[in-house]
């Protein structure tokens, strides 16, 4: 049973929405948005697109949501799907806008649940804590933030996916692995395109590890990206990188005050934890994998609240986090939702 005295925003994760170009759906994580692989261009966050709807793999959760009495259709959920190409300070600001447009006129007394997940939890993090002047969200009208997969620290795929093929989603990993074999000079064009093109993409940087997993911990290793000819980061992408990571530095030093925090995480699926790249320039995990959700590492989660939090363990792997009955169990037998 929903609880009277609560609404419910949900906040997917990084391609976690839906992305339009006029009437024609670039992005759903289905293969009919294949258009995006075979033109990586579509990516660059400077490309106009409309955010739709979540993508497919909330449906279950939203269904969850439904069968508790929460629903878009009684103003007691939201779903907040976003352009996730364009970084954490637009992202946020977004967030809350849509906060303090949709959801808090609406509120009539009750308070909201921010239930979040992989980039969201960011997204939902900086729009609460580091509000743009414009759009200041009103901590007294949070209740609690879930967090589900939470990538404080980074998430070692993010430098894999800038100089090998992303893993996108299970479909087109399967469509690149057919194209390798049938078509390899074209998947090599295809390959090289999506990987020159994922840099520009701000969430991208965004989520690169910021503790030393990169160079096998030191400092000392050989220069990053030989495959591609720079001796290391070419200087206009290192002064974005270093612009990142001020606005992580800004995030995580930013306390959370009174709002009360519930991770989700997972320990049960081995996650790497780096990458470099080998004489032959050749990608090599650098060093073995650890406790995580097959994507964020446990710690990299852990380090998402400031303050003391509640700490839910799952064994469901990070696409999926929100379909673990153990956390459903937990947000409702503990009254949170």
């Amino acid at each position: 049973m929903a609880r009277a005295d609560t609404v419910i925003v949900l906040v997917p994760g990084g391609m976690g929405s839906t992305l339009n170009l006029g009437t024609v759906e670039l992005w759903n994580s289905t293969p009919t948005a294949l258009a995006m692989v075979l033109d990586p261009a579509l990516f660059l966050p400077w490309l106009p697109l409309t955010p739709g709807s979540l993508v497919t793999v909330y449906d279950d959760f939203v269904s969850f949501l439904n069968s508790l009495g929460y629903s878009t259709d009684l103003q007691n959920l939201y779903l907040f799907a976003y352009d996730w190409r364009q970084g954490l300070p637009l992202c946020a600001s977004n967030l809350a806008q849509f906060v303090n447009t949709q959801v808090a006129p609406n509120l009539a007394g009750r308070k909201i649940v921010f239930i979040s997940h992989s980039y969201g939890c960011m997204v939902t993090r900086w729009a609460i804590l580091l509000p743009p002047p414009a759009y200041p969200i009103d901590q007294n009208s949070i209740s609690r933030v879930v967090a589900a997969g939470p990538h404080m620290l980074g998430i070692p795929n993010s430098f894999r996916n800038l100089i090998a093929m992303p893993e996108l989603s299970t479909a087109f990993d399967l469509l690149f692995a057919a194209a390798q074999i049938l078509l390899p000079a074209y998947a090599g064009v295809v390959q090289t395109a999506l990987c020159r093109t994922l840099p520009a993409v701000t969430a991208m940087l965004e989520s690169l590890p910021t503790y030393p997993i990169l160079q096998s911990g030191s400092a000392a290793a050989s220069p990053l990206f030989t495959v591609w000819g720079w001796g290391g980061w070419p200087p206009e992408l290192q002064s974005l990188i270093a612009a990142v990571q001020a606005d992580l530095l800004s995030i995580a030093n930013a306390p959370w005050g009174q709002i009360p925090i519930t991770v989700l995480m997972s320990e049960t699926s081995q996650t790497d934890t780096g990458y470099i790249l080998g004489p032959d320039n050749m990608l090599l995990s650098s060093l073995p994998p650890g406790p995580g959700d097959g994507a964020v590492l446990s710690q990299s989660a852990k380090a998402y609240c400031s303050q003391p939090g509640q700490e839910v363990y799952l064994s469901y792997s990070h696409e999926t986090l929100l379909d673990d009955p153990v956390g459903r169990d937990f947000l409702t037998v503990n009254s949170i939702i």
